[in-house]
């Protein structure tokens, strides 16, 4: 992927949105998405973190009602064919500070949290040599169908996406 191939750039939606118009180029081996965060103050409602503006056009990270990371990954823009609500085992802490990592590298996915951006716990990887299907915008805080908002709080400034070992955005 060339960085110049692409194009990164946020817009508010409502108040407690944003979303990163990303077309990334993922036919690589090294990819990186890390957001800071912090839940809120309850599990009540699926609460979507980053999301593509439309179905099965890339990844999806969220927590369950139970406080647990999810995710659906599609490869072929027309399913979630790699992973389809994948649960972490792990809950997180309600008015907690994490750091959400998702990695690809060629041969596996990989999410993983942190509450200091150093110590991570894994929470699943997935076997898969397919790369993620980038063919959409990504949304923060909301799912592509504009439900399921992110009841907590999203840091972009302690949040980035590297591709190569380049910082994208």
């Amino acid at each position: 992927m060339k960085i110049s191939d692409s194009v990164v750039k946020l817009k508010g939606i409502g108040t407690k949105t944003a979303e990163l118009f990303a077309k990334l180029r993922v036919n690589t081996i090294d990819e990186e998405t890390v957001i800071k965060m912090k839940t809120g103050s309850k599990w009540s409602a699926i609460q979507w973190l980053i999301s593509p503006s439309a179905a099965y056009k890339g990844f999806v990270l969220g927590l369950t009602t139970a406080g647990k990371l999810f995710t659906y990954i599609s490869s072929n823009g027309k399913s979630w064919n790699i992973a389809s609500n994948k649960v972490s085992s792990t809950a997180l802490k309600l008015n907690t500070e994490y750091y959400v990592k998702f990695t690809f590298d060629g041969e596996k996915y990989e999410l993983s949290h942190s509450t200091d951006n150093t110590t991570w716990t894994a929470d699943f990887t997935i076997k898969n040599v397919n790369p993620v299907s980038n063919d959409g915008i990504y949304r923060i805080g909301v799912s592509y169908s504009d439900k399921t908002p992110w009841l907590g709080r999203v840091d972009l400034n302690g949040s980035y996406i590297k591709v190569n070992n380049s910082i994208f955005w």
